[in-house]
């Protein structure tokens, strides 16, 4: 998934999607860090939420998939 690496590797190695943001039905946003994100494989890929001034709410995400400890 992504770029074959896991979130934990780091920016330049896992892929990552950034200044996300959450909408409700009136358009009010909040921060993406009051979610609790999880990956149901996490020895297949796995997913890290972040932030910084920069980029604001982002997350890392991958992984390589099938592998010896992802049947």
């Amino acid at each position: 998934m992504g770029s074959g690496h896991f979130p934990e590797e780091g920016l330049g190695r896992a892929s990552y999607m950034r200044q996300l943001q959450l909408f409700n039905k009136s358009l009010y946003s909040r921060r993406v860090d009051s979610l609790k994100i999880t990956a149901p494989t996490p020895n297949c890929y796995n997913i890290m939420l972040a932030h910084n001034k920069n980029w604001g709410d982002f997350i890392l995400y991958g992984g390589p998939g099938r592998n010896p400890n992802c049947p």
